[in-house]
């Protein structure tokens, strides 16, 4: 009897501990892929908008195949998503960048991006900025960058609107290179200066 007493309170122990922890679980980090995030230069003048060079290190022994940021990924609207968010001087997160139309480009194969064993490429080619109009402070500000292939809804790739002949047409295009792709969900974080213009 008393063994068994023992081994029901053990049990609603073990449940009781499990409820209460939190969750963690999240998309597993593959670190032979090393993403990286890095502004163009240490400090920026207020009124300039901050610029950064986003890149991807394969440090694995075979290639893989990623996508670079496309129009609307610093927006969230389509994918692959990679957009920041930044906190103030003052430990507040800012409200975010301008708006912008609904409509994006279509996705197309060039726009997949094959990256060999020990190879370094960009995945922003002229770069990726943000609006000037949020750094109207001096001080340190706190970026984090995040940048996911992680969706596998295909219609969230594929841009637009546009109609079935259109999805169709990119499927047709795309389709492939999209069930290759390697999947990574990464989130980056530095911190850059806004200084008076001198």
């Amino acid at each position: 009897m008393k063994l068994l007493m023992i081994s029901l309170f053990m049990g609603l122990f073990l449940n009781a501990s499990a409820e209460k922890t939190p969750s963690t679980e999240k998309t597993p980090t593959d670190t032979k892929v090393v993403c990286a995030i890095e502004p163009v230069k240490k400090q920026f003048a207020l009124g300039e908008s901050p610029k950064f060079n986003f890149t991807v290190m394969n440090n694995s022994d075979k290639k893989i195949l990623l996508v670079k940021i496309l129009d609307g990924s610093s927006f969230k609207s389509r994918e692959p998503q990679g957009y920041f968010e930044v906190t103030g001087p003052d430990g507040k997160i800012m409200s975010g960048s301008r708006g912008r139309c609904g409509n994006t480009d279509p996705l197309k194969a060039s726009d997949f991006v094959w990256i060999k064993a020990g190879e370094k490429v960009k995945l922003a080619e002229h770069g990726l900025s943000l609006w000037n109009g949020q750094f109207n402070k001096e001080g340190t500000y706190k970026i984090k960058f995040h940048y996911t292939t992680a969706n596998d809804d295909f219609r969230k790739w594929v841009g637009g609107p546009m109609g079935p002949d259109g999805i169709k047409a990119v499927k047709k295009e795309c389709g492939d290179l999209f069930k290759s792709r390697h999947k990574v969900s990464e989130t980056l974080e530095l911190e850059i200066e806004i200084v008076a213009k001198k």
